[in-house]
């Protein structure tokens, strides 16, 4: 318990600092608001294949607070949600990731994070097992339009089920 104490106050600090710092290189949101970005959240909804077979790919969803950081680079903490299922075995995983994105002329962008998943397999008649840890992502994604975008993540959250690939689409929710 006292782990997970520790990594969630861990994530909460990041993201403070990473406000904070955005906030001192700009010298505040105000002042240069049409030349720099503030920080902004957004959605995503889209689609979890994972690596083992039996498994069939399920909805995933989540929620990302992107805080620019110089010219090239997003710093971004994610929060997300996995499922997938078949007949006998359904898994189930939640993570909080932190990372950063370079981006690309023509609105692509790549990059990865660390962080924490809470994964829960149900196994039908055997007993039902609950795993977290530590995990990790790579990923790369585009801008589509002014609001939207499209992205790619391999995730591997350490257990059988949650590994695998996610396809997002989603919205930048304060433009």
């Amino acid at each position: 318990m006292r782990a997970k104490v520790v990594i969630v106050m861990a994530v909460l600090g990041a993201m403070l600092v990473c406000t904070g710092a955005a906030y001192a290189q700009y010298g505040g949101y105000g002042k240069y608001g049409a030349e720099q970005a503030k920080p902004y959240l957004r959605a995503k909804v889209g689609w979890f294949e994972p690596n083992e077979s039996d498994l069939d790919g399920a909805l995933a969803f989540g929620v990302d607070y992107i805080v620019p950081h110089e010219q090239m680079h997003l710093l971004y903490l994610s929060v997300d949600r996995l499922h997938a299922e078949d007949t006998a075995v359904e898994t189930t995983a939640w993570s909080i990731m932190g990372g950063a994105y370079i981006k690309l002329e023509g609105g692509y962008y790549y990059g990865g994070g660390i962080g924490w998943s809470r994964h829960k397999l149900e196994q039908g008649l055997l007993p039902d097992r609950d795993d977290d840890g530590f995990a990790w992502e790579v990923g790369a994604g585009a801008n589509l339009g002014r609001n939207g975008f499209g992205e790619i993540k391999y995730r591997d959250g350490g257990e059988d089920g949650n590994k695998g690939f996610i396809l997002y689409l989603g919205t930048n929710l304060d433009y």
